[in-house]
Order: structure tokens, then sequence, then C-alpha cells
């Protein structure tokens, strides 16, 4: 998995053969698919090999279920990325679909 800081949020990208590795998993198991767990897996090389970790929505002062990405220096966060389409998809689904997840800035 590959990432891109933007101005207005981080983009998360993976190759084809990672989608296809994913929609394996989506097509073994749909409802395991969807589930945090899953999401934790297919992040997990993002965030043991860079800077970017998971966040709480309460660590930042915000109100919403949205998984979110941080960026921490001397243990304060400096970075924040939710994944706001959250209410429509996972973030597995749009890796799936598009190849990419788009987590924006707050």
């Amino acid at each position: 998995m590959d990432f891109e800081r933007t101005v207005h949020g981080l983009i998360l990208t993976v190759d084809e053969e990672e989608r296809t590795e994913l929609r394996a998993m989506r097509e073994e198991d749909p409802d395991a698919f969807q589930t945090d767990a899953t999401m934790y897996d297919a992040l997990d090389d993002l965030v043991c090999n860079s800077d970017i970790d998971w966040g709480r929505a309460e660590e930042i002062g915000a109100l919403t279920d949205a998984p979110i990405l941080v960026v921490r220096e001397d243990g304060k966060i400096v970075e924040a990325y939710a994944f706001m389409d959250y209410q429509i998809k996972s973030v597995q689904d749009a890796l799936v679909e598009t190849g990419k997840a788009f987590f924006r800035k707050g």
C-alpha cells in the first residue's frame, strides 16, 4: 500500500495484486470483510511502516464514527485524517472498487 499526503487529505492506494487479495477476502466471507478487523488488517502495513497510526475521535475532539488515521510527534497529534465515506462504504470496499481510499484532513 502506498499513500500520498495532499492539501486536502491522505490518499491510500493499493496495486492490482493487493486489490485481488482484498476481492478474494470479500468473496470468501462478505460479512467478515466489512468488519473493523478486516480494515485494520488491510491497513496494517501502512500503520506499521510509516508515521501514520490509528486515532480515536475523542483524541481530536471529533464527533464521528469514521475511521481516523493520525500522525503523532512527541506523543501529540499533529495531523488527523478521517474516512468520511464510512456511512456508505468501508475503507476496504473503496480499496477494492477503485484502488484508492481518501481520508479527509481534519
